[in-house]
């Protein structure tokens, strides 16, 4: 909810209305065209059929938006990993691949992170979920894949030089570690 460079409430309620593209599909609802606004009403419509993964997405965006009371969420809870991003490391793309893997109605982080995963699900879709999402992704996501990208994942930590090691009773100092450093650990390679 605090990551920097991103509007949380605005990214929980689309993730909510893609729970509501879910579940209105379900019931044969046509999907065709439908808007924001269209999404909010099929929502209302649908209330009763709105899963706990859409119940715990709201109760955050009203924490987030109306200073409503902190949910608690814990990763038992079905919307857990729908409200969790990776954080800048060498291995954000296959931690943000596993949570779309464990949130698949999300399906703007599905088709970003796990496109197997996204293809898989789509070929199981209602027609008018199917229409939906290729609508959804062609007006809306690929207009600005970077900017949805920035919007979604935040802006990356400023770059910081690295501070040189400090040399200490456990470092490893020397001329040995000086020509594995040039060669390899392995030596230098020859020619044959």
């Amino acid at each position: 909810m605090k990551a920097r460079g991103i509007d949380a409430a605005a990214i929980l309620h689309q993730k909510m209305d893609f729970v509501v593209a879910e579940v209105a599909a379900a019931m044969g609802e046509t999907l065709d065209g439908a808007t924001r606004r269209d999404l909010r009403l099929l929502g209302r419509r649908h209330a009763k059929q709105l899963p706990a993964e859409w119940q715990g997405l709201a109760a955050m965006a009203r924490w987030a938006e109306e200073d409503g009371d902190w949910p608690h969420i814990t990763s038992d809870h079905p919307a857990y990993f729908y409200t969790l991003r990776a954080t800048q490391h060498p291995d954000a793309d296959l931690v943000n691949m596993l949570l779309a893997d464990l949130s698949p109605l999300d399906i703007r982080q599905l088709f970003i992170c796990h496109k197997e995963a996204f293809y898989r699900a789509y070929a199981t879709w209602p027609d008018p979920k199917k229409d939906y999402v290729a609508d959804f992704l062609s007006l809306e996501y690929q207009v600005d894949k970077s900017g949805t990208r920035a919007a979604l994942f935040g802006q990356e930590d400023a770059m910081v030089e690295p501070v040189a090691p400090v040399a200490g009773p456990w470092s490893k100092t020397g001329q040995r570690d000086d020509l594995i450093a040039r060669v390899g650990p392995w030596g230098a390679v020859g020619k044959r």
